[in-house]
């Protein structure tokens, strides 16, 4: 008894200490906030659950954070999953008629204009030449006299600055999605 006393003291005390930031962080991922509180208190249920298969010696913030950053990704799969357009209301497709498609794609083409101007100039190039030419890797290394690895390795920074960008200013902006599926 007094062992299950003190294991429910210290759950009491990581769940206060943690819930707090583990909201925020999964808000990041899910913007209603009472599916990221459901999905906070899961992880929470699930390691109390296998509160005696926790190694010890783990960085369990780290372990915490992990846990529901993978928990959120698969909540987001299922929805994206089950998504079916005509769940849709008359609004929520409005965003999708020509006028605001078209918009969206100026608004897109500026904005993905803009962060490309930011790269470094030979991942800008790269990018370019790969991403709006159509060039292949081993194209793009014969004409800048580089490995096709470091080609691929531009290609990869490149996109992943791109998609940093987009994430940190997706909230609000339907717009920004739509990019980084193009991404």
């Amino acid at each position: 008894m007094l062992k299950s006393h003190k294991a429910e003291s210290a759950f009491d005390e990581l769940y206060i200490r943690y819930f707090p930031r583990l909201m925020s962080f999964a808000r990041t991922f899910i913007y209603n906030k009472q599916e990221a509180e459901e999905s906070v208190q899961e992880i929470f249920l699930k390691i109390w659950e296998r509160k005696d298969q926790i190694d010890e010696n783990r960085n369990f913030k780290s372990y915490l954070f992990q846990s529901v950053k993978h928990h959120l990704y698969s909540v987001l799969r299922k929805k994206v999953n089950e998504f079916d357009i005509d769940d849709l209301t008359e609004e929520q497709l409005a965003v999708f008629d020509d006028t605001n498609l078209e918009a969206m794609a100026e608004d897109m083409e500026k904005l993905a204009g803009e962060l490309i101007d930011k790269l470094p100039e030979t991942q800008k190039k790269v990018f370019l030449l790969s991403r709006l030419e159509g060039r292949s890797n081993d194209e793009i290394s014969l004409m800048l006299n580089i490995s096709k690895r470091t080609v691929e390795h531009h290609i990869y920074l490149a996109l992943r600055s791109l998609k940093m960008h987009v994430k940190s200013n997706l909230k609000g902006h339907t717009g920004l999605l739509f990019l980084l599926f193009w991404l």
